[in-house]
């Protein structure tokens, strides 16, 4: 007789009412799980405080907060929370530094059915989700090999702010959503600026397009 499957709990964090009950299906077909969801960051830190989930299925694009703050507080909660991001940003700008904060994996929203349970079963092995191309990267890091993209010459809190930047924040919105001070932030995009040899914040978004590091505002 075959064994039993475990029941996992899976948390679904995306402000998509369509792309959750996407998930569900998907999980629901190929899986025995329990799901839960949230349609926004307070809801997904609330649910994480009050229950364990064995993995999180994280859209870093919500409304009321951005992924970097999210996945941060996510930890804080549950140091050993196994979080797969899910998004449509490109995953050779955004994977490793997600994955370098804590996360267990990153899987673009174009990726297949296939490919997603395959992400999320290697994720509840105990295992890190990495594709070919965020692997050669992260090889090219500890070789220190040059990348040949921009945005890796900026450090993750440099990246953080530059996406803000590019969302159409404001220097105070940032600071309130980092609770950093403005100036603070003022100093990270001049650095940012220096580092992208650009001059101003319409560059900026002309290079993220140009580098298609699609972001939702």
């Amino acid at each position: 007789m075959e064994p039993e499957k475990r029941l996992y709990r899976i948390l679904i964090i995306d402000d998509h009412h369509i792309i959750r009950t996407g998930i569900k299906l998907i999980l629901g077909e190929r899986m025995k799980v329990q799901t839960e969801e949230a349609s926004n960051s307070s809801t997904a830190i609330e649910k994480v405080k009050a229950w364990y989930f064995d993995l999180v299925v994280l859209d870093i694009n919500m409304p009321d907060n951005n992924g970097f703050q999210l996945l941060t507080k996510l930890l804080i909660l549950q140091p050993e929370l196994r979080i797969l991001i899910f998004s449509m940003n490109p995953e050779e700008h955004f994977a490793k530094r997600f994955i370098k904060m804590g996360a267990k994996g990153y899987l673009n929203k174009e990726a297949s059915d296939d490919e997603f349970i395959k992400a999320v079963n290697i994720i509840l092995a105990g295992k890190k989700y990495l594709s070919f191309a965020v692997t050669q990267s992260l090889i090219n890091d500890t070789t220190n090999e040059k990348s040949d993209k921009p945005f890796d010459l900026l450090s993750e809190r440099e990246f953080e702010v530059a996406i803000s930047l590019v969302k159409g924040k404001t220097l105070s919105e940032i600071a309130d959503e980092m609770n950093l001070h403005s100036s603070t932030v003022g100093t990270y995009k001049t650095r940012i600026l220096e580092k992208l040899n650009i001059q101003n914040v319409i560059e900026l978004n002309q290079l993220a397009l140009l580098y298609d590091i699609k972001i939702s505002r």
